[in-house]
């Protein structure tokens, strides 16, 4: 039956997705027209929940740290594959922007609503990527999701750093951190779900722009790591 669902899932997700979104697009331009970034953000969350429960995955997210601010932060983890953007999308209760490739924003409907979301276009001008990250959290007052080792895959016995210092350059003054790591694993009880994703966030940190970039990116690496092994411990 499983294997039945996963062949009809692309469909599913085209022909229920796309008019919902189409429906959901228009929302996100209305409240951008009266400005009301919050009613547009929560649209944006309700196009990424049913995304992902049409595309069979379960998100579980959690704090370490029942009083984090989740306002006005810049969230850095581990990336495990494109769904975690909706997913982290879809637990943030904040405005909060992601960075994504800049051909995206010419897509139909969905490249038109990363724009209304002042979600951050990436490509090789490198120095306009860093002051959009800088604005949005600095001036804006947005969060920003971003992935200090790319797209590349963060195992939790890689002995080797991945996390880039240059993810922290965009900043001049104090800035507040909140590390994630997440997991995948498969859901092997369900007929709908294929996989299921836990989150877990992690103490704030306070970037200080006067210290040592890649001393703190370090820190905030390790932090990752070890809630990777505590998540995946007896796998």
């Amino acid at each position: 039956m499983q294997i039945f669902i996963n062949l009809l899932r692309p469909i599913i997700v085209v022909s229920f997705s796309f008019p919902v979104n189409i429906v959901i697009f228009i929302g996100i331009f209305l409240s951008s027209v009266f400005n009301l970034r919050k009613w547009k953000y929560e649209l944006a969350q309700i196009s990424a929940k049913m995304l992902l429960f049409l595309s069979g995955v379960k998100i579980e997210s959690f704090q370490k740290n029942k009083k984090l601010n989740p306002s006005n932060a810049y969230y850095l983890g581990n990336f495990i594959g494109i769904e975690i953007l909706p997913a982290l999308i879809s637990v943030i209760n904040e405005p909060t922007c992601l960075i994504l490739r800049w051909f995206n924003f010419y897509t139909p409907i969905f490249g038109w609503s990363f724009y209304l979301l002042k979600f951050i276009p990436f490509s090789n001008n490198f120095a306009k990527v860093e002051n959009l990250i800088n604005r949005r959290i600095t001036i804006e007052g947005f969060s920003v999701i971003n992935f200090p080792a790319g797209y590349n895959i963060l195992h939790r016995k890689d002995s080797k750093s991945l996390f880039k210092s240059v993810s922290l350059r965009p900043f001049k003054e104090k800035i507040k951190i909140i590390p994630f790591a997440v997991i995948e694993r498969e859901v092997i009880d369900s007929i709908w779900f294929r996989s299921s994703y836990t989150i877990s966030f992690l103490d704030e940190e306070l970037f200080d722009p006067l210290k040592s970039k890649i001393t703190q990116i370090k820190t905030i690496e390790d932090k990752v790591r070890k809630e990777l092994f505590n998540l995946t411990e007896g796998d």
